[in-house]
């Protein structure tokens, strides 16, 4: 179709071509050749998705967006830092981060999620948590109430307990006379058969980034445009994690492109199966002797290829993110 300009300059028009995204400028008799970089997409097999009752598993390739310190242009700044997975999301809303392809697969033979938490051990003996408490008090205003009450407890434990003490002291008296460490548990308990309370307790660390999601994929192709399909996927993914070398003078090297990762079910999210966060295509594994023997078409292309990829997330997941709209849906993530 021919579009006129604004202007209605008699002498400028556009053609559009909707099937390959070009467009042809033609301005005082002169014309060049755009290229309009729609996302492609990329399918195996070809065309099942389009069905409403077809599952499977759709893979985004994204540019990635550092998530950065959170400090605005106001020089605002908050202690809840933004992180990868929020700055790519929100780069894709904004069009700063543009969705390259669309990489389209049956899904996996085994489907799982999982989660965790870090968690251990910490222990803290009576002479640590009095001191504790000694500084706590300072920190309020009545701290010789509580260094009386601190003394009279351990005044009593002394006295029912005075050959642990004194077998302890001689301990720490070896310590620093050899200059050695020296465990006074051991030593208190080789002489009297007991030990200081170690007060042991599990303590929640920290969050824990969930990874890695495998995914393995039999790729078979049962015609020469399956086969050309599956060799481009292939590619798709070998490229687009690796990094690139940035325009200057390759001082810097730039982050490899991310995924956003869907289970489906016809054109929507799959009604039932977990969420993925922004990913990263940490390891990947082409086998192309998938019935352990290499066999091919005419054309060179393997009869039979078996597609293993890892992903890890940017960012971990909270409790909260189970009340966002992507947490929501099905078991969430």
């Amino acid at each position: 179709m021919t579009v006129r300009t604004a202007e209605g300059d008699s002498n400028t028009s556009t053609s559009t071509n909707a099937n390959t995204s070009e467009s042809t400028t033609t301005t005082n008799n002169q014309t060049t050749n755009k290229k309009a970089k729609a996302p492609s997409i990329l399918s195996y097999p070809q065309d099942g998705y389009q069905r409403a009752d077809h599952e499977y598993i759709r893979f985004d390739v994204v540019e990635y967006k550092a998530p950065g310190f959170g400090v605005s242009e106001k020089g605002n700044f908050s202690f809840s830092l933004p992180t990868g997975n929020q700055s790519v999301k929100d780069g894709i809303d904004l069009g700063t981060s543009k969705v390259s392809s669309y990489i389209i697969l049956p899904l996996p033979k085994a489907i799982s999620d999982g989660q965790g938490a870090s968690w251990g051990d910490n222990s803290i003996n009576a002479a640590a948590a009095a001191g504790y408490a000694g500084g706590t008090a300072a920190t309020q205003g009545n701290i010789m109430s509580t260094v009386e009450q601190i003394l009279q407890k351990f005044q009593g434990e002394v006295g029912q307990n005075t050959q642990s003490l004194a077998t302890g002291a001689v301990g720490l008296a070896i310590q620093n006379l050899v200059g050695q460490e020296v465990d006074i548990n051991s030593i208190v308990s080789r002489q009297t058969g007991q030990i200081i309370n170690p007060n042991v307790e599990l303590l929640f660390n920290g969050v824990q980034l969930r990874g890695g999601f495998n995914f393995s994929f039999d790729l078979m192709p049962r015609s020469e445009s399956e086969a050309i399909q599956i060799k481009l996927i292939i590619r798709a993914f070998k490229q687009n994690m690796m990094p690139t070398k940035s325009s200057a003078g390759g001082l810097f090297v730039n982050s490899p492109k991310v995924f956003r990762v869907s289970y489906m079910k016809g054109t929507h999210f799959h009604p039932f199966l977990n969420k993925f966060k922004i990913c990263a295509l940490t390891n990947m594994s082409v086998d192309y002797t998938g019935s352990g023997q290499y066999s091919s078409y005419y054309d060179g292309t393997p009869v039979h290829m078996v597609m293993n990829l890892q992903f890890q997330e940017l960012s971990p997941i909270y409790s909260e993110d189970y009340d966002t709209l992507d947490g929501l849906h099905g078991v969430g993530y």
